[in-house]
């Protein structure tokens, strides 16, 4: 009997039932108890296998690992000189149920193996229980029973260890030993991907193309509303009112007017001309969809997401249906109605989220560049997170992009970060998002 490898496989287990045929009981260590026989049915049969599972699950890390490969094994139905066996076809559900009650839904690892004994219609069992492993628990036992002798009785309650030959409660030392091994428990750290599927795009400020709309926008309204009068009228008055009212039919703008005008309109649209490249890049653009994955076994509650996209600005993603590029850029002259009074605009909530949304995604511009945060009260395992692509439109203000995440869990007490990957994607002018409110 080979002690340096695992008792699995037909060979190993011919090797420790010859080793008993020829030694007997003799051959029982920490790591080998034998009986002879074994009956389901008989409650001390299965109080004497439970306490050994218990007690091999209890020994030393150590101490197993010196022989069988930290294995355990009781051997059923061998003795010196014969291998008589016990009645075939014992299904491990059927012990399992027997001996279970003493070790409750948290008990040792162990499993069932068999081979042909010497009488036809028998088999020699092999309860294998598993290495003892640093972090594993303290394994109690969960059920009384009194057997006819010391060997055969536990107690609820009551720890066991298996030494050189025999199983016995625990001493100060072996608890103090346990409990060391159980606090030893390796919590397996959580890990994430965070990754997003679309490029900042990089804006051109198509300053040349503005200049062009600014001169083509003011000769035309000159065209239009700078006229001569050409219907005289009965009095100085009425002349008058129909410079300042078209209500009347008249020219409404001056020369000099009209040219105050068109420089404060040239004003206003330099000044929101960034405005109006990122409202159409809202609407031609795609927008990013950011992913979380959480890639180990844990079930994470309580999850936290900081994205912080440096030389990065968000803007809002609106529907290019909804875009209506003759208002894109304003007049020069706004439109009026009979009274003087400019036309109501209606306001566009287009862009606005319910404001009692739970939707776990938010972001911000700040001065180092755009932050999304993102809130999941649970992250499962292998189950990514992924957002809307509607959420924002990513704008690089440089030809270098970096990010970093940052993620934060219930019941762990360190951050997890790492870089993230950004791509910029070729430049667009206004003429470019123009052609792609057609396409």
């Amino acid at each position: 009997m080979d002690v340096s490898r695992a008792p699995t496989g037909e060979r190993q287990r011919n090797a420790i039932l010859e080793a008993i045929r020829q030694d007997g009981d003799v051959r029982e260590k920490h790591f080998l108890e034998v009986k002879s026989s074994f009956d389901l049915n008989l409650k001390e049969d299965c109080a004497k296998v439970a306490k050994f599972i218990l007690g091999a699950a209890n020994r030393p890390v150590d101490l197993a690992a010196r022989a069988f490969g930290g294995y355990a094994v009781m051997v059923l139905g061998a003795e010196k000189g014969r291998v008589g066996g016990v009645p075939a076809g014992l299904e491990i559900l059927a012990l399992e149920q027997k001996i279970g009650r003493y070790f409750g839904t948290s008990g040792p690892q162990w499993d069932l193996e068999r081979r042909p004994a010497d009488g036809p219609g028998t088999e020699a069992l092999f309860i294998l229980i598993e290495p003892p492993r640093q972090g594993d628990p303290v394994y109690v036992c969960r059920k009384d029973f009194t057997g006819s002798n010391a060997s055969s009785t536990l107690r609820d309650g009551d720890v066991y260890v298996r030494g050189q030959g025999e199983t016995r409660k625990v001493d100060s030392a072996d608890l103090d030993r346990l409990f060391a091994r159980a606090r030893q428990r390796t919590v397996t750290v959580p890990e994430f991907e965070v990754s997003l599927d679309s490029p900042a795009h990089l804006i051109l400020p198509s300053d040349g193309v503005r200049q062009r709309i600014v001169e083509n926008a003011i000769e035309q309204a000159r065209e239009k509303y700078v006229k001569v009068q050409s219907a005289p009228f009965p009095n100085a008055t009425v002349a008058a009112l129909a410079i300042s009212n078209p209500m009347f039919g008249g020219t409404e703008w001056t020369s000099e007017r009209f040219d105050k005008r068109a420089e404060e309109w040239e004003d206003e649209l330099t000044d929101n001309w960034s405005s109006i490249l990122d409202k159409l890049a809202g609407a031609v653009l795609p927008g990013p969809r950011f992913s979380v994955h959480n890639t180990q076994s844990q079930f994470l509650e309580a999850v936290r997401v900081d994205i912080l996209l440096e030389n990065v600005r968000g803007v809002d993603h609106t529907n290019v249906e909804d875009l209506d590029k003759n208002k894109l850029i304003p007049p020069v002259v706004r439109s009026r109605n009979p009274y003087g009074m400019d036309l109501f605009e209606p306001i566009d909530y287009s862009g606005l989220r319910a404001a009692n949304s739970t939707y776990p995604l938010s972001w911000e511009n700040e001065l180092d560049g755009l932050r999304v945060i993102i809130e999941l009260p649970h992250l499962r395992p292998s189950t990514p997170w992924v957002s809307e692509d509607d959420d924002l439109v990513l704008l690089a203000t440089s030809e270098s992009v970096r990010a970093h995440w940052r993620v934060t869990a219930l019941g762990y007490n360190h951050a997890f970060e790492a870089d993230l990957a950004v791509q910029v994607s070729e430049p667009h002018d206004f003429r470019s998002l123009m052609r792609m409110t057609t396409s």
